[in-house]
């Protein structure tokens, strides 16, 4: 009996997966694959490549965001805001990143994001503001030495 609970446990959440990525376009390859086209309208986001490791796990979510990884490539990834206000929070090998919607160019689909230290509360890094016309953002191990 318990394996048969584990069992439709995790195919519910193989489940949920599966239709969360829908509901949203297909995730990473809609937001940062090429097929800009195809984003929700009024979505705010933001494309990640880190090269410290992917994202191990989110924090504070306010319930209006969600992170794509690449299917073929963990340690790219995309946040997808849906409002201006919106948050997402998340952590890249200990770091914490802080990402919201630039409340004055949340059109143009701009966010602003923070970098913690995994030593405590004080970030080290200064308000970066970026637009997906920009890119990905790149996160390197200089970003957590400065």
């Amino acid at each position: 009996m318990a394996s048969f609970a584990l069992l439709s446990l995790l195919s519910f959440v193989a489940f949920m997966s599966a239709v969360q990525a829908s509901i949203l376009a297909g995730g990473w390859l809609v937001y940062c694959g090429g097929q800009a086209g195809d984003i929700p309208p009024g979505y705010i986001y933001a494309c990640f490549e880190s090269k410290v490791g992917p994202v191990t796990r989110t924090l504070d979510h306010d319930g209006t965001s969600i992170i794509f990884t690449d299917s073929h490539d963990p340690n790219k990834f995309a946040v997808a805001l849906n409002d201006v206000g919106s948050t997402a929070s998340f952590e890249v090998s200990g770091w914490r990143v802080e990402v919201e919607s630039d409340q004055f160019r949340s059109r143009d689909g701009c966010v602003n994001l923070i970098f913690f230290s995994s030593k405590g509360p004080e970030h080290i890094s200064n308000l970066i503001k970026t637009c997906p016309v920009a890119g990905p953002i790149t996160i390197t191990k200089d970003l957590f030495q400065s």
